[in-house]
């Protein structure tokens, strides 16, 4: 596994997925409508690379695999299936900016 932190981005050569700082907190790719820590993102992005390949239920791996999940917040089950959704839809929830309606006075 091979990490890349620089102090906006984390990267890895085993997954698409990213993290990035915005300001004093992180967000990573698949999970874009939450906020983590410096060190909770570098997890995830642990979790994500692990997650990569076929892990053996019951397995070393497997039981760091939960733990890293639990320390987001997520089950197994959980972090695997927001891994495994299309990057392209977490890539526009991540980056698309938050439209807000205006309020229209109804009048006449």
């Amino acid at each position: 596994m091979a990490l890349w932190k620089s102090a906006q981005r984390i990267t890895s050569d085993k997954t698409k997925h990213f993290a990035v700082c915005r300001g004093i907190a992180w967000s990573v790719s698949y999970l874009p409508s939450r906020t983590l820590s410096e060190q909770d993102a570098v997890t995830a992005m642990k979790l994500a690379e692990a997650l990569t390949r076929d892990i053996a239920q019951g397995s070393a791996e497997s039981v760091q695999c939960t733990a890293w999940a639990a320390e987001i917040g997520l089950t197994l089950d959980q972090a695997q299936e927001r891994i495994g959704r299309s990057l392209e839809s977490r890539w526009q929830l991540l980056t698309q900016p938050r439209q807000i309606e205006p309020d229209f006075e109804a009048g006449g």
